[in-house]
């Protein structure tokens, strides 16, 4: 069901992202065109939820920036909007294959916005539309003046509308998830939920509604709940780029790595016209013999063969083709496992073979393989697993993608350089007068969310050349840069080590600078040891102050340990 497909996502990110691409990219006026005012308008109608008032804008804007990748994706937006308030089905489509056409040069120009796959998968190349909303025409024909209602802003008759449409049709899934939308953007998040929970119950295997809900979750800094919603999306619907692009907002927000464990199968199997396998191994496959039980590999594709030849037939009578199927891989795998573990002379498995282990024994082997392994064929299994197993899917997602099964060595390389890189920002000065040492770190960027980007910055001091103990006091500054926030005036900083809530103070606001449009504010407050202490040990980070709520995830926490490492005695 197109139509909506993407202005949730454009309500909750397109407008930051405009907003950064008019804080940072050049702005030359060209073809007489006032370029950063036109920015600024089509930014405000964008908020306003007014879509289609935008469109000219940003059709200017193209023509006088054609090599603008921001403005390419916000023009596919707007003209999305603008089919949907159009009668004429062939109007519809010519504006639909003018979008994708945007969308298209938006990602050839560079954009690399998660949301922009999403947005050219589901737009069809010839611009036709999805399926009707309903079956009672009544209910259909109010969705879909309702969703032209809501592309112009009208926010409160499109409301009416969706719920008028609930009303002829209880079963409709986007009444309920459209007018949870429109609470959103309203602000009225309790009402929001209510409707979401509507829309997940007419279809809990269906991905958008968990996805749209995590957006007012994200908006009150509520991550952790958020992400819990990304994930129910993701897992209901694994091979949708929206939930792929869901998850990775989410984890650039808190600056989390997602990562599948790293598992080598070092064989490939292809099967010719007369189906007869072909079978491939890599040159390492058994580089570890008799003693990791490398050689178990050789049992991967004589079992694959095995289903190709007769298994699946047996196994899918209803199905007249054959197709890779969850069975047949799953199936593979414990034949390897099996002859690897049932030789005496194998000391320690391979790191793959373990871990493929550690999954079969947890029960977890097929949801590894559907959200890390699935091709064509097995993605076709997803649904029915799903519903008798999604505790599994979620499990696997929250055990290994989000808790991780032990970092791979590219990962342990990353984090050391990005320890190396804060070492070397920490500046160490000694004044000799004075007999005293001083550690500065200065402006470091945390994370952005919406509305601002967040540096930080910290500064302690000790007697001597080298602490003698760790310091009483450590001076820590918050920067908010920022085109739409103004000064806070809730002052206490609140902040949640390891899930535990602690009210660190009221800060000191420093006061406020404007350059070409963005606002630098400052807040600067005194930690004391203990508080620094827990930081430095912590393992997750997340700070509240004046209403915005963000992460710092493993490189903020970074900043803390080596910071106090460098303050503490005998480091």
């Amino acid at each position: 069901m197109f139509p909506r497909n993407f202005l949730n996502t454009a309500a909750c990110c397109a407008l930051v992202l405009f907003c950064l691409s008019i804080l940072c990219q050049p702005l030359a006026a060209q073809s007489g065109q006032d370029v950063p005012k036109l920015k600024q308008q089509a930014s405000e109608l964008i908020k306003q939820q007014k879509y289609t008032e935008a469109l000219p804008i940003l059709e200017k804007l193209a023509a006088a920036e054609p090599d603008n990748a921001d403005t390419q994706l916000y023009l596919g937006f707007a003209l999305i909007a603008q089919a949907n308030t159009m009668k004429d089905e062939a109007d519809r489509k010519a504006i639909r294959i003018r979008a994708r056409n945007a969308f298209l040069k938006a990602k050839e120009l560079g954009n690399t916005e998660p949301v922009l796959d999403a947005m050219i998968q589901s737009t069809p190349p010839d611009g036709s539309e999805g399926k009707r909303f309903s079956e009672n025409a009544e209910a259909d024909k109010l969705m879909m003046e309702a969703e032209a209602a809501f592309s112009q802003g009208k926010l409160d008759d499109a409301l009416k509308m969706y719920q008028r449409a609930y009303q002829l049709d209880p079963k409709l899934y986007e009444a309920a998830l459209f007018s949870g939308d429109v609470y959103t953007q309203r602000g009225d998040y309790a009402q929001a939920e209510i409707w979401y929970q509507k829309a997940i119950a007419i279809d809990p295997n269906r991905e958008t509604a968990y996805r749209y809900s995590a957006t007012p979750l994200m908006k009150q800094g509520k991550h952790d709940q958020a992400r819990d919603r990304y994930i129910e999306a993701h897992i209901s619907e694994p091979y949708n780029r929206f939930t792929v692009s869901g998850l990775s907002q989410w984890a650039q927000v808190t600056n989390t790595e997602l990562a599948h464990p790293e598992i080598e199968i070092p064989v490939k199997v292809s099967f010719d016209d007369k189906g007869d396998a072909k079978i491939e191994m890599a040159p390492n496959a058994l580089a570890g013999g008799k003693d990791d039980g490398s050689f178990a590999w050789v049992s991967y594709g004589a079992t694959r063969s095995a289903w190709h030849k007769e298994k699946f037939a047996k196994t899918f009578p209803q199905e007249k083709t054959y197709r890779h199927s969850l069975a047949e891989e799953a199936d593979a795998l414990r034949s390897v496992l099996a002859l690897a573990t049932g030789d005496g002379k194998v000391k320690n498995l391979s790191p793959s073979l373990a871990r493929l282990k550690k999954l079969s024994d947890e029960g977890l082997l097929e949801a590894y393989i559907l959200l890390a392994r699935a091709d064509e064929g097995i993605a076709q299994d997803h649904p029915a697993y799903l519903k008798q197993n999604r505790d599994k899917l979620r499990r696997y997602f929250v055990e290994y993608v989000l808790g991780g099964a032990g970092p791979s060595q590219g990962s342990e390389q990353a984090k050391a350089e990005n320890n190396s890189d804060i070492r070397a920002r920490i500046e160490k000065e000694y004044d000799r007068a004075k007999d005293q040492t001083t550690l500065k770190l200065g402006a470091t960027p945390i994370t952005c969310v919406t509305g601002a980007c967040i540096f930080l910055s910290l500064h302690s001091s000790f007697p001597g050349t080298s602490p003698k103990a760790a310091p009483e006091r450590f001076v820590i500054a918050l920067y908010f840069f920022t085109k739409d926030i103004e000064p806070f005036t809730d002052l206490k900083l609140v902040a949640s080590i390891d899930g535990q809530t602690i009210e660190i103070g009221t800060t000191t606001f420093a006061g406020k600078d404007s350059k070409d449009g963005v606002t630098g504010m400052a807040y600067g407050i005194v930690l004391n040891r203990t508080v620094m202490e827990m930081l430095a040990k912590a393992r997750r980070v997340e700070m509240r102050l004046g209403g915005v709520q963000f992460a710092f995830g493993e490189n903020g926490v970074a900043v803390f340990r080596e910071f106090y490492r460098q303050a503490t005695p005998g480091q």
